[in-house]
């Protein structure tokens, strides 16, 4: 699970119910009320969320590793429960600047993710980003230190594809830790990859400073991958901007229901005025250490971005 809740077992599944009476929202495999979610996961068993716990009724004669699938849709609920929307994004800081990285489907936010954290940026999260708008800031909650990452990506990244631990039995995803993302970087003084020049710190040190509080936002990069489009990134703003950020957020229908279409609209519209919105065109199979640097050059002033 990418989130900062533990499971809590439920054998027999008494505490998790089928069906919510008071539902707000009905949906195929999700039920929401005002203070609690069921999300079911056909012949792999149930799981119920409440702002504080999340708690698993596995299937009969399934293990707790088969609701695996259901962690992050879980975690971006209780979330939405506490009254923080979340997008659907790695998270990583450098200097204090949160940068949200965003996609749709498999398009390598998190190994974008890990190589920047390899480049010293800190680890904030993996797949949720809840982001709090309160007071004219914009600020991510770290939830994780650890990524998920197939072998694939391990060795784009010039790593042992069996680094780290499996997701879960039978899946080749690995859940990578910072720790090992850092320990694996490039030496001090490699120019391809040393950030101490744009005044990034490791982020042992960063962490140290921000401890577990919420992160202001600078930015959410918007990856796309191309099968013919060479690396680039383009600005949005406006409506392309707004559009964009409402997109990328999790359960949105669910979000409207629990925060109001007023509400949302202004978080929407706090995020897309409130922080730079870039779109990233990765290549297919393309070296996730390049599209790195170029966030962390936009991020840090030296790359300059014309409007899409």
């Amino acid at each position: 699970m990418s989130g900062d809740q533990p499971t809590t077992p439920a054998p027999d599944g008494p505490q998790v119910p089928h069906r919510l009476p008071d539902a707000l929202v009905r949906q195929p495999l999700i039920e929401v009320s005002a203070d609690r979610a069921v999300l079911r996961l056909p012949g792999a068993g149930r799981m119920l969320v409440t702002t504080h716990d999340i708690v698993e009724a596995p299937a009969p004669g399934r293990g707790h590793g088969a609701l695996a699938p259901l962690a992050d849709p879980a975690l971006a609920l209780q979330w939405l429960l506490r009254g923080v929307p979340t997008v659907r994004a790695a998270s990583v800081a450098s200097n204090g600047r949160g940068v949200l990285l965003s996609g749709t489907g498999p398009v390598g936010t998190s190994t974008i993710a890990a190589a920047l954290v390899q480049r010293g940026w800190q680890m904030l999260g993996d797949a949720v980003a809840p982001v709090i708008v309160a007071d004219g800031t914009i600020s991510v909650v770290p939830t994780t230190d650890t990524l998920g990452l197939w072998p694939d990506a391990l060795e784009a990244l010039g790593l042992d594809a069996e680094l780290g631990q499996p997701i879960r039995p039978g899946v080749a995803k690995r859940a990578v830790t910072a720790g090992e993302l850092e320990a694996s970087g490039k030496p001090p003084g490699d120019s391809a990859t040393d950030d101490s020049a744009t005044g990034d710190s490791p982020s042992d040190d960063v962490a140290a400073v921000l401890g577990p509080l919420p992160v202001p936002v600078d930015m959410v990069v918007l990856v796309r991958q191309s099968n013919h489009d060479p690396l680039g990134a383009a600005v949005y703003s406006g409506t392309k901007a707004f559009t964009a950020v409402d997109r990328s957020s999790w359960h949105h229908a669910i979000a409207l229901a629990l925060h109001g279409s007023t509400g949302h609209l202004a978080w929407s519209s706090a995020m897309a005025t409130g922080t730079r919105i870039v779109r990233v065109t990765v290549p297919r199979r393309g070296d996730p250490t390049e599209a790195a640097a170029l966030v962390a050059g936009i991020s840090d002033g030296t790359i300059e971005v014309a409007p899409a």
